[in-house]
């Protein structure tokens, strides 16, 4: 055991518990309120916290990213997950969108890593286009 131990209040954050348990090298971290020891919280209670099923993620990576964050249409961008490794396939209109769904998805916890096969009809990145946008405007 540490000394000083190095402890948590009971109303922590799950993050800042991990935090402390890699910054300090411990398994095991005394949840205390004042002096007195309300509970212990291991590593093992950590990953049940964070884990989330694939099932879980691609519904939130469906649902909050490409619909509600991208504002794509549903079903436009396909979502698998396997061991937390997300796969994107289809087609939006601008590269834009893909660069902001690749991005948001990576975020998504529990995410390990992500693959994009989404294609796009418009490269609005490409210096080109926004030659031909500026002369237009």
């Amino acid at each position: 055991m540490t000394a000083p131990a190095i402890t948590v209040g009971p109303l922590g954050s799950t993050y800042a518990a991990a935090r402390l348990m890699i910054e300090h090298r411990v398994n095991r971290l005394p949840v205390v309120r004042g002096e007195k020891l309300v509970g212990i919280v291991t590593r093992a209670d950590l990953v049940r916290a964070f884990y989330r099923t694939d099932a879980e993620i691609a519904r939130e990576i469906r649902e909050d990213v490409i619909v509600r964050t991208a504002l794509l249409q549903p079903g436009l961008v396909g979502v698998k997950v396997e061991q937390g490794e997300v796969t994107l396939d289809g087609q939006v209109d601008r590269r834009s969108d893909v660069r902001v769904i690749e991005s948001l998805a990576a975020r998504v916890p529990g995410v390990v890593g992500v693959t994009s096969k989404v294609a796009w009809r418009v490269d609005d990145l490409s210096r080109k286009y926004r030659r031909e946008l500026a002369r237009t405007l």
